[in-house]
């Protein structure tokens, strides 16, 4: 399996509330529509008392492999995404990779 994986955070002048409604509302249903999609996971990150952590949510696509997320990547699906750009004005810091499971 293969993941791709997203860490971002709260973009500075919006309010968690606000950026969850349209996480919950708009970004992850598109998300949801990506073809061979195996799982989709989105959580927010509990911040550490001792260290302040840069990031607020991370989301994990599952993939059969790489084909199928370069697929994916490939589709009209993801060029809906990518016009996402509220989405982008909503967050900050964003980080993104990919994380081969192996031993599933």
């Amino acid at each position: 399996m293969i993941k791709f994986i997203a860490l971002y955070n709260v973009k500075e002048g919006r309010t968690v509330d606000e950026v969850e409604k349209y996480l919950n509302e708009i970004h992850f249903p598109l998300v949801r529509k990506l073809p061979g999609l195996r799982k989709f996971e989105s959580g927010r990150i509990r911040p550490s008392k001792k260290k302040p952590l840069p990031y607020y949510r991370v989301s994990e696509m599952w993939f059969d492999n790489m084909d199928a997320l370069r697929a994916a990547f490939a589709s009209p699906q993801e060029k809906e995404i990518e016009a996402d750009t509220q989405f982008y004005t909503m967050i900050d810091n964003l980080t993104q990779f990919i994380c081969e499971d192996l031993h599933s």
